[in-house]
């Protein structure tokens, strides 16, 4: 398939690529998306992804990225203080918006938190992006408050959201 291995089995709306539909892989190297690119990339992506192998997820399609995300653990959430995973990216091309690609990211990154024993799952959203705080409200995430993100003399407000992650039977 490519150099990266099935984080779950997708079976229904998901497929394979013989279906000619998309699949979420959890990636272990050789991540070039632009989820692992930074304004400076001293190390390049390779080191970014090895630094975080076990935390960079894509959906792609025919060897074509469609979207990714990136998970964190043991991230002190502004909002309470209390410790636990953050999904810090999630990122959709444009035109996979609302097929199902987010959701499975989404699915992806909650197994993967419940796999290491966490409870819960926080993020920051921008208050203008109306639509990806309607996509997480949807998917069981709360309000829980407010912080705000400093770029250099800019200050943008962010929404803190967490969802619990009751133990799946």
């Amino acid at each position: 398939m490519h150099d990266g291995t099935t984080a779950r089995r997708h079976d229904g709306p998901w497929g394979d690529r013989t279906t000619g539909r998309w699949s979420c892989e959890k990636r272990k190297r050789g991540c070039i998306s632009s989820l692992c690119r930074r304004a400076v990339v001293p190390r390049g992506p390779e080191a970014l992804v090895a630094e975080h192998n076990d935390n960079l997820f894509v959906a792609e399609y025919g060897g074509n990225l469609l979207g990714g995300a990136e998970l964190l653990w043991n991230r002190t959430c502004p909002v309470g203080q209390e410790a636990g995973a953050e999904l810090s990216k999630l990122y959709i091309l444009e035109h996979f918006c609302g097929r199902r690609v987010g959701r499975g990211l989404l699915e992806i990154v909650q197994d993967k938190v419940r796999e290491r024993g966490g409870t819960g799952l926080w993020l920051e959203v921008w208050v203008e992006n109306l639509r990806a705080i309607a996509f997480y409200k949807h998917r069981g995430f709360v309000d829980i408050g407010q912080n705000d993100f400093q770029m250099e003399v800019n200050r943008y407000e962010n929404r803190v959201m967490r969802k619990e992650l009751p133990r799946e039977l």
